[in-house]
Order: C-alpha cells, then sequence, then structure tokens
C-alpha cells in the first residue's frame, strides 16, 4: 500500500456518507482540511492511552536547568530527572516553591508552542543533569501522499467528525448533529476504559483524569 492510500480511501467513504461523490462541489483538499481537524480534535479529547501513535519518550541532560521540547512536542506526560519523578507546577506557583531539591523535583513549561523550554526546579544542580520525557507529539498533518497517525478504530473517528463538519458545510445541520454525537459518544466509551477517578497511571495531562 503507497502512502496516501489510507488518506484516498477515507475521503472517498466521506464523499459516499454524504452523497458528494464528485469533486466539482467539494474538493478533496477541503475533505483533507476536516481530517486535519479531526485529528487535532481527538487528539485534544481522548486519552493519551488510547493513542499509542502519538506516544514519544526522548532522552538527554539539561544544561542551567532547561532542556529544549522535542520539534513535534504537543503535551507532557511525565518527566524524570536523575531517575526521580518530577512534579509539575504553574509559572504562577514558583514563588510557593521553596523546597525543591534532587530528591523532590518540579518543572514547568516557558515560551511559546514551537519554541518552549522545560525548566526545572530541584535546588542546586549539577552542572548537568540526566532527564527523560514522555510526551505526546502532534498529529503529522494528513495529505494526498500523507496517512493518518491514527490506526483502526480511531480512523473511524476522525471520519465521524470530518463527515459531520463537511454536513455543516451544506447547512445540513441536523445530520451533522447526529454524527457528531455518535463521535462525542465514542470517545466516552474509550474514555472511560481508562477512568478510574485519577489521571491514567498518574501521568499529567491525561484528559481521563
Amino acid at each position: 500500500m503507497a502512502a496516501g492510500d489510507i488518506t484516498d480511501a477515507m475521503v472517498a467513504r466521506i464523499r459516499e456518507r454524504i452523497g458528494e461523490v464528485a469533486t466539482s462541489g467539494l474538493l478533496d483538499s477541503e475533505i483533507i482540511s476536516q481530517l486535519n481537524r479531526a485529528q487535532s480534535h481527538l487528539a485534544t479529547h481522548l486519552c493519551d492511552e488510547a493513542m499509542p501513535e502519538l506516544k514519544q519518550t526522548v532522552e538527554g541532560n539539561l544544561t542551567a536547568s532547561q532542556a529544549t521540547l522535542p520539534s513535534d512536542f504537543w503535551r507532557e506526560r511525565l518527566l524524570t530527572v536523575a531517575g526521580v519523578y518530577a512534579n509539575k507546577v504553574n509559572v504562577s506557583e514558583l514563588d510557593n516553591i521553596n523546597d525543591a531539591s534532587a530528591s523532590n523535583v518540579y518543572y514547568y513549561i516557558w515560551g511559546a508552542t514551537g519554541n518552549a523550554v522545560l525548566v526545572v526546579e530541584m535546588g542546586d544542580p549539577a552542572s548537568t543533569v540526566a532527564c527523560k520525557l514522555w510526551y505526546m507529539r502532534y498529529p503529522t498533518t494528513v495529505s494526498t501522499s500523507v496517512d493518518p497517525d491514527f490506526t483502526e478504530p480511531n480512523r473511524w473517528m476522525l471520519e465521524d467528525f470530518a463527515v459531520a463538519e463537511c454536513l455543516r458545510m451544506r447547512q445540513r445541520h441536523a445530520e451533522a448533529e447526529t454524527v457528531i454525537a455518535r463521535y462525542m459518544t465514542m470517545i466516552r466509551t474509550v474514555n472511560s476504559r481508562y477512568r478510574l477517578g485519577e489521571q491514567f497511571e498518574g501521568h499529567p495531562g491525561d484528559p481521563s483524569s
């Protein structure tokens, strides 16, 4: 199977579902745009553990208590510094952090997306300290030559979202609401498998919490 074949098949199914098999009324690029919106929406609302395709890890060393985040970084899940699990704090809470040490490590993320850095508070660290970051990456942009990151059954949810948005574009709002309601129900169903009243495995940034 060539790259883009899955995208082409998804576009064809979406066209069939909305009853517009010809490109004269709805361009492929418009459908693909909705698939990309679908990936962002799904990745925001689905539990991290339900998206193994987006889970990444990176290891390195802190320099002056900082580390540059990966270019595809979206949100962090877990951080260890010198083998110690670090706690996340908000920037507004930094004045209250007065007990940071090598055994009581805190971190926060500073800067805009794409230029953000990870900053660690751990007392008086050595010049370089090993760290390991578990994180979720941005979904790859879909095109006619690039397939979605998601595997089945998550692809069906991508299609549902795209179908609903394409129906909205045609002012077929009642049909769109029916489809998006099913989409949201499926998200809740998947998330319920991981919802135990706490963050899944204690990882921060997991919508299941």
